[in-house]
């Protein structure tokens, strides 16, 4: 089992970092796609429009907290998945305090996920009202992704007991 949560804290590991490369790599796209939700032309006739941004300060700080929450959030659970690795063989209470980076990071990346696309993208920029362009697949892929890192963030936290040691 300590095993198996070793490898799930890798894979939230690798998504967060390969993440954060990917959208700091396609840096154009990313920006467009916030400075699309921001502006709030998906949702055209929404009585909000009072609230779209087009400041491109703004814009890029969207942009940089998305990224970067992918890239902290990686970055820790890369370290988690290391402290895990050094304390597979230790005690339960061990192993458990070594999983505490890796759940914080996965702690960051939910919260972006939730806040940043479901709280501001969804509620906030009224996100939802735009079925062709993005908003419909920006909060599809933001609940799979939430819901599998959410899923393997439980699993993980689960406290280990001491027959479990390897």
């Amino acid at each position: 089992i300590r095993i198996v949560k070793i490898l799930f804290m890798l894979s939230i590991a690798t998504w967060g970092v390969l993440g954060a490369i990917a959208n700091l790599m396609a840096y154009p796209d990313g920006y467009y796609s916030v400075q699309f939700t921001f502006s709030m032309q998906g949702a055209a006739n929404a009585p909000g429009l009072w609230r779209a941004i087009e400041n491109p300060l703004l814009i890029h700080l969207g942009f940089a907290v998305i990224w970067g929450s992918k890239l902290a959030g990686g970055l820790l659970a890369s370290y988690g998945t290391l402290q895990m690795w050094s304390q597979r063989q230790a005690t339960a209470k061990a192993f458990d305090e070594a999983k505490t980076y890796g759940l914080l990071g996965v702690a960051i990346v939910l919260l972006m996920l939730f806040f940043g696309f479901v709280v501001i993208g969804g509620t906030y920029f009224e996100l939802w009202r735009d079925v062709k362009t993005m908003g419909y697949h920006a909060h599809v892929y933001a609940f799979i992704y939430f819901g599998f890192i959410g899923i393997l963030g439980l699993f993980i936290a689960q406290p280990e007991v001491e027959s479990e040691a390897i």
